[in-house]
Formats: structure tokens, sequence, C-alpha cells
């Protein structure tokens, strides 16, 4: 019986026709190698040396070759066994090598006419690989001669000995007398059009190398195909899965409402048409929702989406060449389905990158000619038949010859406000919490969507059993995250329970004109300046709620880089994630990134200074710089603010009002006699420095107290902070 993807040769052969030494798990493949093994040596034989010869009959490869059996040569023959003791080398060789070719040759018939058990796995992957990918017999068989190397050893050496220095034409020879397939078919199945080249399976060395370096191919491909697979299904398996379903909604990717305008119909059109070439890319920080954003995109398009693995079924990592591998296999089988996508993940690490000392983003060229995969990587970007979603956690580094070949890209990076409480609420269903924690959990801007449900997933399982509450459990496991992950936690600061009220905000503007002015036109530059207290973030806090839009909040620190022109890259990118985001973004700490040039010590100074002024000129939101240091300002970039609004220290009547609020918030009751009220506000009003900041402080000690302050006591409190800003206090008769 043949097959029309093997040699004549292989066949199915009872196992009863084999010695018991043959029956082991690796006995056809051995009569394989030997096949291939006797066909170089026959072929070369005129360059060989009768030491070459005689290791045919020695030892392990004398074993493969099955020459080993041959002890005696017959009385007028020379026994190869004996040769060492010859001292006439030269005769010997001369009498000697032609019957040990002989033999070499009648064992090589043997193996022929026995045949080869095709039943074998490798041979039935290989059968179910040249069915799926249409491989010619050369590309067939040279596939499994690679693949025999690393698992024979001795037929690796050997082929490494005898096929050494090897340049194209010398390969092609070496291949086809082991295949003794033509030239011609060699030569096609090692050109760049070949499926095993095309699909990534084999790649060529181009230096002169020996036979196994200049066939380059993943070892990890032997592991699989040494497997039983009963059909091209199970085969795939391995290779690549159905991605599963997201129980998110397009509602919890509101922000990327844009986006989806644009991928969605460019999706459907692009399937129905069968178009070529179609390549997404999708990027962003680990968790914040990457892979879920591909599974809905794929479920609203009504389309099947299935994942390159990462690892094989055995729990082996792909590397770079054989996920490519995969990859192009998955769109091979998939092609021939009904209209899918394919998606790949942790795409960044099998994409070469540019190797430089530092990246330049602004370079524009090729990748260097070093690269090999160039080409072929970016003709798989150009051809793939099926749509391919990529995910990748970060494009720093990878070319822009490779960038500039996806279709259409997507960044996901921090969730607006209004998505993270669709997704606090989401995951905190069940929770026994209030909605004051929720809201604690939905300001920290720092948090992905798959921290939350890590969280909350783990909170519900512990609430039952644990002897803390259910808020902590979850603020624990987030804090945990957190710190691993090195992002800032503030989940453990209790929150300033003062509520925000403009009537104890003291400045020099109109504020009631402002936000008037802002909900019928919201854009312009704003720099909030004055003491620490006074309200400035408040304040942005407050005309963020008053038009319904999201407050990015970012302090000069968090974009300062330790490598030069990291800083400039930051501010540009919160400009950039800020505008496509809308909302109004507030930058606290503003002196630190618009300092005074004249003042500057070093260059990065002055460039982190300009980038900052460029970016603030072409922003066409709403814009606040908070500051303490007014004086410290460029004057520069004092010009580029549309309003200069100053924050002052809280004036004798609305010291007076904030403290009756509070104090009757707080719980504590005010006296009702007059002279111990005019006492109260006598002393109150010596405190001239007071914020609506130190009545916050009056409201923490008093949550962490766990007592009601009596107004002698929020008193009190309020003195010290005032003391702490230096302020001098005159004495009125007696202490508190």
């Amino acid at each position: 019986m043949t097959h029309n993807y093997l040699p004549d040769f292989m066949r199915l052969v009872h196992t009863t026709r084999q010695s018991s030494e043959e029956r082991n798990q690796y006995a056809a493949y051995q009569r394989l190698a030997a096949v291939y093994l006797l066909r170089l040596a026959l072929g070369l034989q005129k360059s060989l040396k009768l030491g070459h010869i005689r290791n045919f009959f020695d030892d392990d490869l004398g074993r493969i070759t099955g020459l080993d059996e041959f002890n005696s040569l017959g009385d007028h023959e020379f026994n190869p066994h004996d040769l060492s003791s010859y001292e006439n080398l030269p005769l010997i060789d001369r009498a000697s090598r032609p019957a040990l070719l002989r033999y070499m040759r009648r064992q090589l018939t043997k193996l022929l006419s026995e045949g080869i058990a095709a039943s074998e796995a490798l041979f039935g992957n290989i059968r179910l690989l040249s069915t799926a990918l249409k491989l010619s017999m050369a590309e067939n068989e040279i596939l499994v001669l690679r693949l025999l190397m690393p698992l024979l050893e001795v037929f690796r050496d050997t082929v490494t000995d005898y096929c050494v220095t090897c340049s194209m034409p010398s390969t092609v020879d070496y291949l086809r007398l082991m295949t003794t397939r033509p030239a011609r078919e060699i030569r096609k199945a090692l050109q760049p059009g070949s499926q095993l080249l095309q699909m990534g399976w084999l790649k060529i060395h181009p230096g002169l190398v020996d036979l196994e370096n200049k066939l380059i191919l993943d070892d990890g491909l032997l592991d699989i195909l040494l497997r039983e697979h009963d059909s091209a299904e199970a085969l795939c398996a391995n290779f690549f899965k159905p991605a599963g379903r997201t129980q998110l909604v397009i509602e919890d990717y509101a922000h990327l409402q844009n986006d989806l305008e644009v991928l969605q119909p460019y999706l459907r059109t692009a399937l129905d048409e069968k178009q070529r070439g179609v390549n997404i890319l999708i990027y962003g920080p680990p968790g914040v929702g990457k892979t879920q954003f591909a599974k809905l995109l794929a479920q609203t398009l009504n389309t099947p989406l299935y994942e390159v693995l990462c690892a094989d079924q055995e729990g082996n990592v792909l590397r770079g060449s054989a996920r490519f591998a995969a990859c192009n296999l998955s769109q091979k089988m998939l092609s021939k389905r009904q209209a899918s996508l394919l998606l790949f993940d942790e795409a960044e690490d099998v994409f070469p990158p540019r190797y430089s000392f530092f990246f330049d983003d602004d370079e524009d060229d090729e990748p260097s000619s070093g690269q090999g995969d160039k080409a072929w990587i970016n003709q798989q970007l150009e051809n793939n038949p099926v749509p391919v979603i990529w995910i990748s956690n970060r494009t720093q580094g990878m070319d822009k010859a490779y960038l500039r070949r996806f279709s259409y890209s997507v960044e996901i990076d921090k969730m607006p406000a209004s998505i993270r409480r669709r997704i606090v609420n989401k995951y905190s269903k069940g929770l026994k919490v209030d909605d004051v924690w929720r809201e604690k959990l939905i300001s920290q801007a720092q948090l992905t969507p798959a921290q939350i449900e890590q969280a909350c997933s783990i909170a519900k399982a512990a609430q039952k059993r644990a002897t803390i509450k259910t808020e902590q459990i979850a603020e624990r496991v987030l804090e945990a995250s957190m710190r691993l992950l090195k992002q800032k936690s503030s989940l453990s600061k209790t929150p300033a329970w003062t509520r925000y009220d403009r009537t104890f905000t003291n400045t020099d503007m109109d504020l009631e004109l402002l936000l008037t002015g802002l909900q019928q036109n919201p854009r312009g530059s704003f720099c909030f300046y004055g003491a620490p207290g006074t309200g400035k973030t408040a304040l942005a806090r407050h005309i963020a709620e008053t038009l319904g839009v999201q407050l990015h909040v970012n302090r000069a620190s968090d974009l300062l880089d330790k490598y030069v022109g990291g800083s400039e890259k930051n501010i540009a990118r919160l400009f950039a994630d800020a505008q496509k985001q809308g909302g109004i973004l507030l930058l606290d700490e503003a002196d630190s990134l618009l300092c005074e040039r004249s003042r500057a010590g070093h260059s990065w100074e002055i460039t982190q200074v300009n980038e900052m002024l460029t970016q603030m000129e072409i922003f066409s939101g709403i814009f606040i710089c908070t500051t303490n240091l007014m004086d410290k300002l460029d004057a520069a970039s004092l010009r580029r603010f549309d309003f200069k609004v100053k924050f002052d220290y809280l004036r004798p009547e609305q010291r007076w009002a904030l403290f009756q609020q509070e104090s009757q918030r707080l719980g504590g009751r005010l006296p009702v006699n007059s002279e111990a009220l005019a006492m109260l506000k006598q002393q109150l009003h010596r405190l001239t420095k007071l914020t609506p900041g130190d009545f916050a402080v009056v409201s923490r000690q008093a949550a962490v107290l766990g007592k009601t302050p009596e107004p002698e006591r929020i008193i009190a409190v309020l003195e010290q902070e005032c003391k702490a800003k230096g302020e001098t206090l005159s004495q009125i008769g007696f202490v508190i």
C-alpha cells in the first residue's frame, strides 16, 4: 500500500515481521534513518575513506543500519571488524572497499523491500499536515528528514559529519542523495515561496553550516508530531483553540466607541469579501481588558474567534517562530471553514525588536538587514487569509516597518471613571459593601478590570468565613496586587469626609460665572494657585461633576522619568490620552514641570517645560494646573493660562459657617448660651490661615478615634493645624 505523501517503500508493515529489538517506539524511524544514511554514504562513496565506511558496521551506527549483523564477509573477503589488525591499509582499502559497499547496497535493498511502517505517529501526522497544507512529496521528505535529527542522535551526528559547509547547491545535492527526489523538486521545496518556508515551519540559514543548522526547524514541533492524532482537527488543537466568550458588553467599552465605529463595519466587510492582510493591533498595559475587548468585538460580529496557543497540550511553551508557524497553520485550516477571526496574544514576544541602545520612536527606517525574518514577517502581515487580532502589552521596541502594516490599532489604557463605575458595580454585586466603599474603589484610576474582578471574586468566596469585613478582604487583595505591580495605592487612606461646597472656597473669581461659561463652552486652561488645603483640586472635581465628565488627575511626580527624554514622552502621552478620552485634565504639583527655565540647572529641565508649553498650546479640552508655588512658574507658561485663579484662606464668615456645619455633621452640639457661642466665634476668628482642608483633618481624626468631637476639641485641632503653618496665635484670656 503506497501513500502519496511518503515514498513508495513506506507502507503498512506487520509488526510480526520485525524482531523484538525492532519493535520499539522508534523502530520505524530508525529504519527510515538507515535508508537515508545508506543512500548518503553510497552517493558519497568516492569521497569516503575506509574508516568512514567501516563506521557503518560498528556500534550505534551499525545497529541503526543493520550492518552490525555482518560479522563475516566469507572466505575470500575481509571481515570489517578485523580491519584494524592489518598493517598495510592502502592494500586493504583497495581489496575491502568493494565488498563493504556491496554489503551496504544489499542492506539498503533489503530495507526498501521490507518496507517501513507508515502508520507510526510521526508519519501519520505528516499525512495530516500534507493534506491540510498541500505539501509536495519533497517537502514531506525534507520535513521528516529534518525531524529525525533531534529524534535520533546517531542519525544527526552522521549527517552532520558528512554534510558540512552546506551551500544551497550542496544542500540540494545532499537532500537529493538521501531522498532520491529530483533536484528541481528539492530546490522548489527550499525556495521562499514553498509551503514549508511560507508557513514558518522551516527556515534556511544563509551561511556555510552543517545540514542540521542549514535547515532550521523548531524542535518543539517534534514533540507534537510524535503524539497520535486521529484527525487534522486533533492535530490543530496543539496550535489553536476557540477563544471563548466574554461577559462584558459594549457599554463596558464606551470609551472605545470611536474605535468600535470603525472596526465593526471594517471587519464585517473584510470577512464577507475574504480580504487578505487584515491585522488589528490592540495594545496597552496588562489587565486593562484587551483580550476581552477582542472577544466582545467578535461577538458583536457574530463571528467565531480562535486563539493561537502560547503552549502546546503538554504545557511546553511555544517560542516565537513556533507560534508564528502555529498562526499560519491556524489560518490555513480556518480559511477553509466559515468566516472567523484569529487572536494572537503576547504579540510583543514574536516580533523581532529593533536592536539599539535606545529606541528612537521618530526613526522611520526599515528594520536592519541583519534581521532575517523581516521580509517573511512583513509578508505574513500582508497576505494572511484570516483577519488576525494581535494583542500586545507594549509597542516600544517593535519596528515601525511592522507597525505600519497593521490595518488598525486600538490603545486601551486606564478606564474612564464612568466605565470603572460600571465594572465595580458589576463585580461587587453580592458583596457586603456600601456605596461609599464602591466610590472609593472607583476613584482608583490605576486599577484594571482584571484587578477589580479578582478582588471581588476573592471577597465573595471568603466573606462567609472571614473574621474581617468584606471590604477589608477586597482592599487587601487589591493592595497586594498594586504593591506587586508597583502601582500607587491610596485605598487605605481615610477619605476626607467634608463634602465640597463652593460657598467655602475663597477665590478671586466668580465661580458661578466660571461654571456657567464652562457649561456653554467646555474648554480653556486654568492655573489654580494658593496655599495647600484651600480647595484647588476639590473645585476641579466639582467642575467635572457639574459638567458630567471625567476628571483625569495626574501628579507631576508621576510624569518624571529617570531616562533622558522619558518625561517629555510621558507629558505628550498624558495630553494625548486626555484628548482621546475627553473630560478634564488636572495636573497637580505643576510647578515641578513648569519651573522658570532661566533657573534650570540641566538641559532636560528646559525640554520638559518646552514640551508642557507645546502640549498646552494644542490641547483643546479643559486643562487645570494646581500649584502651591506660583512664584516658581515659568513666565511663558503663565501667559498660556486663560485664567489664573487665586485660592486664599477662609474669610471670617466662611470660617464660622463651616465650623457650624462640621460641628453639626460630626454630631457635636453647639452651646445655646450666646456668650459661650461668642467665645467660640472669637477663638475661631483668630485662626486667619484656616482652610477647608483643616476641617477635613478634624473629620478624619473623628473617624479614627470613633468619638464625636465637641466644639472645643474642634477648635483645638484647628489651632494645631494653623500653628503648623507658622501662624502665631494671640491669647484671649484663657487657653483651651
